[in-house]
C-alpha cells in the first residue's frame, strides 16, 4: 500500500526501506525513519503549493467579481443619468 501511494504521488525515487523499525509505539513493520521524513517533507511542500494555488484562484475570482460589479454599477449609473 505504501508503494502504491508513493507511486500515485509520483515519488518512485523514495527508497521506503520497509522493515521492522523502532517507533513511538514500539517496533513496527513500516518505512524507515529517513523515508518517513522525506515523505512528510514532500507532503508539506505539496500542501504549501496547493495552498498557494488556491489563494491565487480565490484572488482571481475576487478580482473578476469586483470588475463585474464595477461594470454593472457604471451601467446602472448611466441608466439613472439617462432617466433623469
Amino acid at each position: 500500500m505504501d508503494i502504491v501511494a508513493a507511486t500515485a504521488y509520483g515519488w518512485q525515487d523514495i527508497k521506503l526501506d520497509h522493515d521492522f523499525h523502532e517507533t513511538k509505539q514500539g517496533i513496527r513493520y513500516t518505512i524507515s525513519e529517513a523515508a518517513r521524513r522525506e515523505v512528510l517533507d514532500r507532503l508539506l511542500a505539496l500542501n504549501h503549493q496547493r495552498h498557494t494555488e488556491e489563494e491565487t484562484a480565490i484572488t482571481a475570482v475576487s478580482v473578476s467579481v469586483s470588475a463585474n460589479r464595477d461594470r454593472k454599477s457604471k451601467v446602472v449609473s448611466g441608466q439613472i443619468t439617462l432617466d433623469l
